[in-house]
């Protein structure tokens, strides 16, 4: 008896032994677990942390703009060209103004050769004079165009005068105006040109009470050392 009382308590101490055993390797093995579990979610976010940041940096580079640094020499070479190009473009400019310049000239005297050839053609009256042929008009200030409604006031008209083919630097200008028995001129001086010769309508003074209301006509005399001639007479009538 005692002897199978000695056999179970050596069975139980036996069992308590590998119970406790057994209880200290779960635990050993839960730590060993739990620490390499540690470990691994440790390396996870250190190499996430190190992912985004690398990122953040390529970002920041793209987004930077370079500065380029050029020394001395190369900036006064810029300025140099830059300058350069100023003055040839200003040269270019003026190359091309004289150019127009020099096609105005040149236009200018084609036309006042061509009114040369035709004043040697034109024909001399009696008094050895050229004939000449001014032409005269009046027109209304009211109008675009000029055209005359003939209900103009004496302040809404305007008189021009002009000699084709004549390039004399001197002659007189006489406007004749006349209503019925009343007639009154103006003389005025001439303006040349490369075509022909203006009269200086500058000169032609009229007072409102020369030109009363009533229908009227206005004829331009011209008159130089070298022509003569009339021209027809321009109709026209004031309210």
């Amino acid at each position: 008896m005692c002897f199978q009382l000695k056999n179970v308590l050596i069975i139980v101490r036996a069992m308590k032994r590998k119970i406790r055993r057994t209880k200290n390797h779960q635990i050993f093995k839960t730590i060993v677990c739990t620490a390499c579990l540690t470990a691994l979610v440790c390396f996870g976010i250190f190499c996430i942390g190190r992912y985004l940041e690398s990122r953040e940096q390529e970002e920041n580079i793209d987004n930077e703009t370079p500065t380029e640094t050029i020394s001395v020499a190369e900036y006064q070479n810029i300025e140099n060209s830059d300058q350069t190009e100023d003055k040839t473009k200003k040269t270019e400019k003026t190359e091309n103004q004289t150019e127009k310049k020099d096609d105005t000239i040149e236009e200018d005297t084609k036309a006042a050769a061509e009114a040369a050839s035709q004043q040697k053609e034109i024909a001399k009256n009696d008094n050895g004079l050229k004939v000449a042929e001014p032409k005269v008009s009046a027109y209304s200030l009211k109008t675009t165009d000029g055209s005359l409604s003939g209900s103009e006031k004496f302040e809404d008209l305007g008189f021009d005068g002009y000699i084709p083919n004549i390039l004399d630097e001197e002659g007189t200008c006489t406007f004749v105006f006349s209503n019925g028995a009343k007639t009154f001129s103006k003389e005025t001086g001439i303006l040349p040109n490369a075509k022909y010769a203006v009269c200086d309508l500058g000169m032609l003074m009229l007072a409102p009470n020369e030109l009363s209301a009533g229908e009227w006509t206005v004829q331009l005399k011209y008159k130089s050392k070298y022509a003569e001639g009339e021209s027809e007479k321009e109709k026209f009538k004031i309210n």
